[in-house]
């Protein structure tokens, strides 16, 4: 290796020419140098790049979110377009004696103050409605067997039954009827008609039994369940009857006219203490018993149209 100041020969390996002092690989160090810092900015030029990518990306986003808040408005805007401009009408009226300057300005606060007052009884009216539709519930409409008398199969079968009933034979005095029921509807009533098929009935015929069952109501006043004192504190009977017939011991009460049969459960200790464990004699029949002592439970009240 040639020294390029003295221009004499140097060993191929010396860093440092042994004649002058001078630097042999002083090139090599500069080509280094030269490469750092090509990669350098290349390095700077990414970085710049990314920066400005990210500031685009950001930049297009605000637009975005821009845009939904104008639609927003814009929508809040439509809601009120009435208010606001019958109150505009109304301001220009009001300001016609003023000047053109002193007009525009009156009448541009009306109605920025129109439209916030609108927007907030939209917004008041729509909360109301919303929170009014969450809280209403269907009250349940609580029937009594009087609400029942004369009803037609028609009227029972389409009005609350919906189509869906079931049948059965009751007895009702001295003979059986079919009935018609619905548990799900009307979980505490049946209603018998004077045939022994559901489809013989004609559609205008009317019920002539209405069986009230335990938890039912006759009326407002009398459920179904009640012992003899409790329902003879509501009806003042005399007490309660053996007929003969189907029926247990019955009080017989009259319900706006109307004279409904309240049946009582009674054990056979009650019968016994009553003297009617074998049967009712036929000189008792319609002897009235007090039953204030024993205080049966009611299981059964009936309107029968025979026996009006």
């Amino acid at each position: 290796m040639y020294c390029k100041k003295c221009g004499k020969e140097n060993n191929d390996n010396a860093n440092i020419c042994q004649y002058c002092g001078t630097k042999l690989n002083e090139s090599s160090e500069s080509t280094f140098s030269k490469k750092a810092v090509t990669i350098i900015g290349i390095v700077c030029s990414v970085l710049i790049i990314a920066v400005v990518i990210l500031v685009i990306l950001l930049v297009n986003s605000n637009k975005k979110n821009e845009e939904n808040i104008n639609k927003i408005s814009d929508a809040l805007a439509k809601n009120t377009t009435a208010e606001t401009v019958q109150t505009t009408q109304t301001s220009a009226e009001t300001t016609t004696a003023t000047t053109p300057e002193t007009t525009a300005e009156t009448t541009t606060k009306a109605t920025t103050k129109a439209t916030t007052k609108a927007t907030k009884k939209v917004t008041k009216k729509v909360t109301k409605k919303v929170t009014t539709k969450a809280t209403e519930q269907p009250k349940p409409v609580e029937k009594y067997g009087s609400d029942f008398l004369y009803i037609t199969k028609n009227d029972l079968v389409n009005n609350y039954f919906h189509g869906n009933y079931s049948t059965e034979l009751i007895s009702a005095g001295q003979y059986n009827i079919v009935s018609l029921k619905n548990p799900s509807a009307l979980p505490y009533f049946k209603f018998g008609f004077n045939y022994m098929n559901d489809y013989e009935i004609p559609g205008n015929d009317t019920a002539t039994v209405i069986y009230v069952t335990e938890g039912g109501k006759i009326d407002r006043n009398a459920t179904i369940g009640m012992t003899y004192n409790e329902l003879k504190s509501i009806y003042n009977f005399a007490g309660a009857e053996f007929t003969g017939g189907t029926f247990g011991a019955t009080a017989y009460v009259y319900i706006n006219g109307i004279k409904w049969g309240i049946e009582f459960n009674l054990s056979q200790q009650d019968k016994e203490r009553l003297g009617v464990a074998n049967g009712i004699p036929l000189e008792d029949l319609g002897k009235i018993y007090d039953l204030s002592s024993i205080n049966p439970k009611s299981d059964l009240g009936y309107y029968i149209q025979s026996i009006q």
